[in-house]
């Protein structure tokens, strides 16, 4: 629940931040491509949510799933990386029961549970670069705030090949970044975090 700065944990969080921002087509906004049609009570009750959201996401997986799979690690080569990757694809299967809400097609929820696996690596990165759950949960919503806004509050023509590329060199840079920061991590005692 603390915080631990440092040049390390400010690199992870700038990247997780972009990241999560980029998850908004800004291009297409700004083309003219995505027609927004909220009112303000809709505007804030979704970022209510998304706040709710990512706050019990992060501290049932982040803040209990991260440490108590690092904990059963530990003394193993990797140890975080291997917790990070654990708790990151069981954050992911548990997306698999909106297999049986009107969450969409098969396809759609098959799709979440990659992104769903994605994000919850770029927290647990987080959660080990600057010890802190919040920004975790706060990244987390931002995140789900960027990319379903078009989707639950307005209307898009969908992907434009400039976001796609910037999606995909962001994505690729922090992924480096992130994961060779896990594969530095030395293990920590949570107990006393």
């Amino acid at each position: 629940f603390g915080f631990k700065p440092g040049r390390h944990a400010a690199i992870t969080i700038v990247f997780a931040l972009l990241v999560a921002l980029n998850n908004f087509p800004f291009y297409s906004y700004l083309t003219g491509r995505v027609l927004m049609k909220a009112s303000a009570i809709q505007w804030t009750l979704f970022a209510i949510e998304c706040v709710v959201v990512g706050c019990f996401e992060e501290l049932a997986f982040r803040g209990f799933l991260v440490p108590y799979t690092a904990g059963k690690l530990k003394g193993k080569p990797h140890a975080p990386f291997y917790a990070a990757l654990i708790s990151s694809a069981i954050f992911g299967a548990v997306h698999l029961l909106n297999l049986f809400t009107s969450f969409g097609s098969a396809l759609a929820v098959i799709e979440q549970v990659g992104y769903s696996f994605l994000i919850g690596g770029m927290c647990a990165c987080i959660l080990y670069a600057a010890r802190s759950v919040w920004i975790c949960a706060a990244i987390h919503a931002i995140y789900n705030f960027c990319g379903q806004l078009i989707m639950r509050l307005g209307r898009s023509e969908g992907w434009d090949t400039p976001t796609i590329v910037i999606t995909v060199v962001l994505g690729t840079a922090a992924a480096v970044v992130m994961i060779t920061g896990l594969l530095r991590q030395k293990e920590i005692d949570w107990t006393k975090e």
